[in-house]
């Protein structure tokens, strides 16, 4: 809904970036967050993290992160995503992702930071959409 309210209408930018978490109970983000930039890699970005965003219960507990992303992607685009998670580039924008979101005080996934004249504005989780987008026009209209 965001995308079809603000983005879409130029109202709004819309940066996705990854934050891998690191520690116990996250041994598989990193690869997660590599397969998902793959992916984009190729405008494949939406489908790779939706499935991993659904499915994060098994693949965080089992380890199977390349199950998920391959169940959506046709058998080229997995070969094409597989070579891509690995090259440099790909683990460096990771990496650049991850370092952003520490320096930016990151605590917890999903985050929205919203940029607006020189503030910014975290919500950590999945805000209410109808109270997100209220704060929005509000700061819109400003």
């Amino acid at each position: 809904m965001l995308v079809r309210d603000y983005v879409v209408n130029g109202k709004v930018y819309l940066v996705k970036r990854e934050f891998p978490l690191s520690g116990q109970g996250h041994p598989y983000a990193r690869e997660a967050a590599q397969d998902a930039t793959a992916a984009a890699r190729i405008g494949k970005y939406d489908v790779v993290a939706d499935a991993l965003y659904k499915n994060q219960a098994g693949w965080a507990i089992d380890g199977k992160v390349w199950q998920t992303v391959a169940s959506v992607l046709t058998a080229s685009d997995q070969a094409k995503v597989q070579a891509l998670s690995r090259e440099p580039g790909v683990v460096a924008e990771v990496q650049q992702d991850y370092d952003a979101g520490m320096a930016g005080a990151i605590q917890s996934t999903p985050t929205i930071v919203i940029s607006y004249k020189g503030k910014k504005y975290p919500f950590s989780g999945v805000p209410n959409y109808d109270l997100f987008k209220r704060f929005l026009d509000d700061l819109l209209s400003k």
